[in-house]
This record gives C-alpha cells, structure tokens and sequence, in this order.
C-alpha cells in the first residue's frame, strides 16, 4: 500500500488531470460547478481518506478535532468495504463526517448558549437546514458535482491501494 505523501500527491495529480474532464463534462462549463467537484474530490482523497481508521497522516492532519474520528476508527474496520469500498467507502466517510460536524455545531451552539449568550439552537438548524434545501434545489448540479468529487476522491485512494498490493504480489 502506499504510504499517506503518495495518496497526496496522486490525489493532487489526478486533480489536476481530471480538471480538463471536468469542464468538458459540466453543463454550461460552469466554473463554480467544476471547481465544487475538483474541491470535494481533493477534500475525499486528502481529508476524508480511506486511512482515516488508522494513526495515519490523513488522521493526523485533523489536529485538535481529530476526536471525531475515534468512533470511526472503533467501528470500521481497515480495508473492509465500509473503509475501503470503491462507492460505499466515500459515502460512509462522508455521512459519517456529515453528522459528527452536526453534533460538534450542536455541542458548540450549548456552550455559546450556556456560557456566553443565548443561542437560538434550534432556529439556528431550523434555517440552516432550509437553506441548505432551498440551495441544492436550485442548484442540483453543484450537489451532483460535490457527491461524484467526494466518491472519486475516495475511489483514487482505493484504487491506488488494490494496485499497489495486486503489484507487490506479481513482483
């Protein structure tokens, strides 16, 4: 398998390789639209690693909020489907990460409100939530963008491990 600086550096390189796809494939050849998929796909194959279960560099680099890795890294299993699955692996990471950064905004909402102001938790959700469904309804292809860059980020990290040891054991 290769070690964290390779899957960065591939990660990085076929970024930029795929970026000629991506403008090609984008309706309208919509900057926003293609920088979103080039964005989450470096955001998969840098942040949200397959190697996240593991004391890897993509582990590491989360620093201080790396914490919410350790439910993660106890339930998922290295290289099992749910950590290193070609669609489900990213969609797994990503859920997760999605939900994890919901309870650390709760978390941080209850301690604004209990030791600095009040907050308005549930308003704060409330329309947060509305705006984020208003957004993806009248802008779907960023959506479509974000979901295929995060699923191929996480495919290139997979991808580069099933070559890398199908190599080791031919040689």
């Amino acid at each position: 398998m290769p070690n964290g600086k390779t899957h960065d550096r591939l990660t990085i390189a076929t970024a930029a390789l795929s970026l000629p796809i991506w403008i090609i494939l984008t309706p309208d050849h919509d900057p926003f639209v293609y920088s979103v998929g080039v964005g989450s796909y470096l955001f998969s194959g840098i942040w949200l690693s397959g190697d996240l279960d593991t004391s890897s560099i993509c582990y590491k680099r989360w620093g201080l909020f790396k914490f919410i890795w350790l439910p993660y890294r106890l339930l998922i299993p290295h290289r099992s489907c749910l950590s290193h699955g070609l669609v489900v692996g990213p969609l797994v990471r990503v859920i997760y990460f999605s939900v994890a950064a919901y309870l650390v905004a709760r978390c941080i909402a209850a301690l604004a409100n209990r030791y600095f102001l009040i907050v308005d938790r549930a308003g704060i959700l409330r329309h947060a939530g509305f705006s984020l469904t208003f957004w993806l309804v009248h802008h779907p292809m960023v959506f479509i963008a974000a979901l295929i860059g995060l699923v191929l980020g996480g495919l290139t990290h997979t991808l580069a491990d099933v070559l890398s040891s199908f190599w080791k054991k031919v040689w």
